[in-house]
């Protein structure tokens, strides 16, 4: 028959096991947890910048298109500049390279 001091040994390694298990499964979520909201940020921060980045492309697009447009009606590239309320260089630059 166990006695005393070998329940208490035996209580005691149940609750060094279950500790440790515990702390495995604990480090174990919060690493998965971490890998995914990790990427959800990386996935969200991705789209976000590929929308901006779009946006700013069509911007960009419309604007060289309002610029030739207005050059090819032999409107002055100061007066582009002012209405596109951009520099008389940009103008420059875009009449340079597409024309």
């Amino acid at each position: 028959m166990a006695d005393a001091a070998d329940v208490l040994k035996a209580k005691e390694e149940g609750l060094r096991k279950g500790f440790e298990k515990g702390i495995e499964q604990g480090i174990e979520k919060g690493i998965e947890q971490g890998i995914e909201k990790g990427i959800e940020q990386g996935i969200e921060k991705g789209i976000e910048q590929g929308i901006e980045k779009g946006i700013e492309q069509g911007i960009e697009k419309e604007q060289q298109k309002a610029i030739l447009g207005f050059y090819d009606l032999g409107i002055e590239v100061v007066k582009i500049a002012k209405a596109l309320n951009v520099t008389e260089e940009r103008v420059n630059q875009v009449i340079k390279e597409y024309r």
